[in-house]
């Protein structure tokens, strides 16, 4: 299976838990964008990925440093690596919400949003990587 199918599978489950959670729970309107979004930075860093990654030689830069210049070097591996674990750190996030939903509704407001800010970041890493390379 390709990185694209992977990070499609990975965006459609988040669709389908927020399709779930609207159903099971009375959620408001601005949970679900929370949701929607932050599958659709997942998704779109996902595509870049894709995109970008057969293109990448050995070795990736992974960071640049305005200063030093190169710092930090990888394989492509640690590239999706990076992706990788953005999208575990947003589901994380995600799950925490649907918990925090019915009794903490704040709280549950506040891991929706950190877990789309995640995802936001995730997908400016992922956009920095492949356009160092």
């Amino acid at each position: 299976m390709t990185l694209q199918g992977v990070s499609l599978r990975i965006a459609r489950g988040l669709f389908y838990c927020a399709s779930r959670m609207y159903n099971r729970v009375n959620m408001d309107k601005f949970m679900l964008a929370l949701l929607i979004l932050s599958g659709a930075f997942i998704l779109a860093g996902g595509i870049v990925l894709a995109i970008a990654a057969p293109r990448f030689s050995e070795p990736v830069i992974l960071h640049v440093d305005p200063v030093i210049g190169v710092d930090r070097v990888g394989s492509v591996g640690e590239a999706i690596g990076m992706f990788g674990i953005g999208v575990v750190m947003v589901a994380i996030n995600l799950v925490l919400a649907k918990e925090f939903l019915e009794r903490m509704p704040r709280l549950a407001y506040v891991s929706a949003a950190a877990g789309a800010l995640v995802a936001l970041l995730t997908l400016v890493a992922t956009s920095y990587v492949a356009s160092l390379n």
